[in-house]
């Protein structure tokens, strides 16, 4: 994984629900403007509707924010967002 960004917090015992929840996130099929990014703001906003999944402040803009420097921080062979969620 080559980096990524915190949105959340769900319990263990509700992971069954996220993966049956996030199959209702639409997908576009043979639509070169439709891509993983925009799956993955779709299931972002789909689970914000639901209510306290997602931390308050999460935006798309701050999502391609934070994912552009995740980009630079990869490019640069520095940590990514495993490494610093799971150092000791």
């Amino acid at each position: 994984m080559r980096g990524g960004i915190r949105i959340g917090d769900i319990r263990s015992d509700a992971l069954l629900w996220l993966k049956e929840k996030l199959k209702e996130v639409q997908v576009i099929r043979h639509n070169p403007d439709f891509d993983c990014q925009n799956w993955a703001l779709g299931a972002i906003q789909l689970l914000k509707d639901v209510g306290d999944i997602i931390y308050s402040g999460i935006t798309e803009e701050r999502v391609r924010q934070e994912l552009q420097k995740e980009e630079e921080r990869w490019e640069e062979a520095d940590d990514t967002i495993i490494e610093r969620l799971f150092s000791s």
